[in-house]
């Protein structure tokens, strides 16, 4: 997924194999991990392989990434 969005001029921030933008320090005088990317699955949902009903799981955006997105807009 990574190296397609990159080809279609959208690559994933925080992706500097596929030249996508390294971010500044925060205000916190921390920035993302290294190796960390902006990627993140607020909602998944998956069919049971056994009785086929819908489970769904959600998972809030990270401080991390809540604050990358406070300091270079969403």
């Amino acid at each position: 997924m990574r190296v397609h969005l990159a080809a279609i001029g959208h690559p994933v921030f925080g992706d500097d194999r596929y030249r996508g933008t390294v971010p500044r320090p925060i205000a916190t005088g921390t920035s993302l991990a290294p190796g960390r990317l902006f990627l993140h699955a607020y909602r998944l949902s998956l069919d049971h392989p056994e009785d086929g009903s819908r489970r769904t799981w959600e998972s809030p955006l990270p401080p991390d990434l809540e604050a990358v997105l406070r300091l270079h807009g969403s």
